[in-house]
């Protein structure tokens, strides 16, 4: 018998379920209520970082080496942009900010 997959584990041929959200790493590909959503590069990567890490705090420097480039040294509002952009695209409910530590994928 199976289960039904719990929220961020993998559903059908590997796609990941949060809500509405469906992420298919494979095939990069992103739907809302179905809907594909179109994402920059760097807007996939950071989903995708998040999506590996369902529920889990990840600072900025985490997510400036393991999204943009392990050695750039770069200012860290770049995240804070990207995640707003990621946001109004796939619903500002799917990213929590913790203050003062960084942000989490809700479950």
């Amino acid at each position: 018998t199976s289960r039904p997959a719990g929220p961020g584990a993998p559903g059908p041929a590997g796609l990941l379920v949060f809500g509405d959200l469906t992420i298919d790493p494979a095939a990069l590909e992103v739907r809302r209520d179905g809907q594909e959503i179109a994402l920059a590069p760097s807007e996939l990567r950071l989903l995708l970082e998040f999506s590996a890490h369902p529920g889990i705090v990840l600072d900025r420097q985490t997510l400036l080496r393991n999204v943009w480039d392990y050695g750039w040294d770069g200012d860290t509002r770049v995240v804070d942009l990207c995640v707003q952009r990621l946001r109004r695209k796939i619903g500002a409910d799917r990213i929590e900010t913790v203050r003062g530590f960084g942000y989490k994928l809700r479950r």
